[in-house]
């Protein structure tokens, strides 16, 4: 550390104000104090064993919180791609399922079962004079063999 430069020593506290000067005193200049290592003396550490303990675990904690948050990103990413796979399939069942309806519905039409029934089985269509109408006024009923019957 440089001296004290002559001003910096001077206490201007002693200076009464008015007509009337006063001489500054000079203020002792006291030197930094320094220790004296001795020597066989144990050098103390920075911080000791419990400290240091708690920096390590700190690390630890922090290091396996940003392994953690990394390794969450990381399936939620590969999540998002498995869920995207499953919506690509299900919107080709969904189509399968359309054309396959369309199918079935150009294979059991009304006039698919007409063809089918007329030309392999050999039946006729009905005329109106087959049809009967009748009105029963008992309700309901069914026989069941052996004669009961059930309301």
């Amino acid at each position: 550390m440089p001296q004290a430069t002559n001003i910096e020593r001077l206490d201007f506290s002693t200076l009464v104000a008015g007509n009337t000067v006063a001489v500054p005193q000079e203020l002792p200049v006291s030197q930094p104090k320094t220790e004296k290592k001795k020597t066989g003396q144990a050098v103390r550490p920075l911080i000791d064993g419990r400290q240091a303990a708690r920096v390590i675990a700190v690390i630890a904690v922090t290091f396996s919180l940003f392994l953690s948050i990394l390794f969450m990103r990381i399936y939620v990413m590969h999540l998002e791609q498995d869920a995207a796979a499953l919506q690509t399939r299900i919107s080709y069942a969904k189509s399968e399922g359309v054309r396959l309806n369309r199918a079935l519905d150009t294979v059991i039409s009304r006039e698919k079962i007409d063809e089918y029934a007329v030309g392999t089985l050999g039946m006729r269509p009905i005329e109106r004079y087959q049809i009967h109408y009748f009105a029963d006024e008992s309700g309901d009923r069914v026989v069941i063999s052996g004669g009961k019957t059930v309301q």
